[in-house]
């Protein structure tokens, strides 16, 4: 997780920020000894012949600011037998996030949701709006994914997150005798809004 969202006495890993720091992102990404599929086979249980059909595949990093289009090196997953499942490069090291070998996020872009949506009030439509402004001032042709394929990234990218932290308060130890929580971050979808939707404190 980010460092803003760990206790003072907590250590989170620094992932460098491609955008932040200038690194180049555009060109090629390939294949590395932790590539996998999306339905956990690995590179290192792949066999020699079944390596040889990697091949590159046109992509796109979505950052905070722009999209780049890239090539990622891809091999077919032999366990799923589906057209559009590949194993591919995790990328995580780099500040990206590998959401399905074609769409691409940095960690920047999704980390700024979070930021937003645990700070204020903010829908997914806000920050893609917000984000999709951005991309405009860059270029008038540069486009930002669909709303609903952000949605689904980010919270693979949510899973992700390892919350090693103690997630003890120094000062009132692992049992406060009172915790107060405040609201709802994240909303009920629109295709779920039935005259039976109901707020957790409903009684």
């Amino acid at each position: 997780p980010s460092r803003w969202c760990a206790l003072p006495h907590e250590t989170t890993a620094m992932i460098p920020n491609p955008e932040v720091f200038g690194i180049d992102i555009s060109g090629s990404y390939f294949l590395d000894s932790v590539s996998r599929c999306a339905c956990g086979r690995t590179i290192a249980t792949l066999s020699e012949l079944e390596r040889r059909t990697a091949r590159l595949i046109p992509a796109i990093i979505y950052g905070l600011a722009r999209r780049t289009d890239i090539l990622v090196e891809v091999i077919p997953c032999p366990s799923c037998k589906h057209a559009r499942r590949f194993l591919g490069p995790d990328l995580g090291s780099c500040g990206i996030f590998n959401w399905n070998n074609t769409f691409l996020f940095t960690h920047e872009l999704l980390d700024s949701y979070t930021g937003s949506f645990t700070a204020s009030e903010t829908p997914f439509s806000a920050l893609c709006l917000a984000t999709r402004r951005r991309y405009e001032n860059y270029s008038t042709d540069m486009t930002f994914c669909s709303e609903e394929t952000f949605v689904r990234a980010w919270f693979a990218f949510i899973q992700l997150q390892e919350l090693g932290g103690t997630m003890t308060c120094p000062t009132c130890g692992v049992c406060p005798p009172v915790v107060i929580a405040d609201g709802v971050s994240l909303a009920t979808h629109a295709s779920k809004l039935t005259p039976y939707v109901r707020p957790p404190t409903f009684v």
